[in-house]
């Protein structure tokens, strides 16, 4: 490593010096290349359902999984691919190379069709800063992007922009917290009593872990009864739907698909955790707990039964895959868990 230029002068020629900066510009022309291939191949992917095909619920979860980016280079990545695609100027500006990746994810908050020109000149002339100012101008809450960073073992920093709104609704809770409490409560404990009064309330898991402890009072109840039957009764954690009453008017030979009753639904929820059972490439189950569904694994047009053994819980990206024929039979690990 040398410290000073007078030193390089001597020991290598002018002619070698200007070798590697070719080489390091060379090597930029390759990366934004690629990079506006990438953008390309990630529009197909979106724009075809690859990614479902391949066996992945999300173009996100494939880019991280399947192409291994991190999960930052997938949402900037994907960011820049579904805004190109909507703005032909921005597509043209990465495709000729005058616009890098990262310029043009800065933009992408603001970009309309009457604006995109004016944005996508300012980025190639400007520096990520002066992006990142002028941005921040035209949409204070574009410049403060959502993110959870660990700042030691078990603590992270979160840094999300919120309304004026939501920052009451947070200070009030806080300070009913405090009074129930009879302490003062800091926002982590805060935003902890929010999460579990939520999921307490709405979580399946939960609930149908509730139902099971009362089914198992009731059945100790009746075994330690030697005189009479107890029956314990209590408000059910589903709630009656549209369906269930239309079902109820119409009787046994109503058209509609029946109801899957509370009981099984619970069983189901506690044996899968929530979390969507089908299988990926790489014979890990997808695990995705946002967006799932119940699915037959013998429809019920075939005969299946409404039963714990016949119910595994999918994520809706893989339930549509499985109903359109997704199961790569030759391979077991690409299929769900039979």
């Amino acid at each position: 490593m040398f410290m000073h230029l007078h030193d390089v002068r001597k020991s290598h020629a002018e002619k070698e010096l200007r070798a590697i900066h070719s080489r390091a510009t060379a090597a930029v022309d390759r990366l934004k290349s690629c990079e506006a291939d990438l953008i390309r191949c990630l529009q197909e992917v979106d724009a075809k359902l690859v990614y479902r095909f391949i066996g992945h619920n999300s173009l996100f979860q494939y880019a991280v999984q399947a192409l291994r980016l991190t999960e930052s280079q997938a949402w900037n990545y994907i960011t820049v691919a579904r805004k190109a695609r909507q703005f032909p100027a921005l597509q043209a500006a990465i495709e000729t190379k005058e616009l890098s990746i990262s310029k043009a994810r800065k933009i992408t908050p603001v970009l309309s069709e009457a604006n995109q020109a004016e944005w996508v000149e300012l980025a190639k002339q400007a520096t990520c800063r002066e992006i990142e100012r002028t941005v921040a101008a035209h949409a204070p809450r574009a410049a403060v992007p959502e993110r959870m960073r660990f700042i030691d073992e078990n603590t992270l920093e979160l840094q999300a922009p919120i309304s004026e709104n939501s920052a009451l609704i947070l200070k009030r809770a806080q300070d009913l917290l405090c009074q129930s409490r009879g302490k003062a409560m800091n926002l982590d404990e805060t935003i902890q009593a929010i999460g579990e009064f939520f999921l307490e309330h709405k979580d399946p898991v939960r609930r149908a872990e509730r139902a099971a402890k009362r089914a198992q009072t009731k059945k100790d109840a009746e075994n330690n009864s030697s005189e009479s039957r107890i029956v314990v009764t209590g408000a059910s954690d589903e709630p009656v739907t549209r369906q269930e009453n239309s079902e109820k008017q119409a009787g046994d030979h109503g058209r509609r698909r029946r109801t899957l009753p509370d009981r099984v639904q619970h069983e189901v929820h506690r044996r899968d955790q929530g979390r969507c059972q089908f299988r990926l490439a790489n014979g890990v189950i997808c695990g995705e707990r946002r967006w799932v569904d119940l699915h037959h694994r013998v429809p019920v047009a075939s005969g299946g039964e409404d039963s714990v053994e016949n119910l595994v819980t999918i994520c809706r990206g893989h339930h549509g895959a499985v109903h359109a024929g997704v199961r790569w039979s030759e391979d077991p690990r690409r299929s769900l868990d039979m």
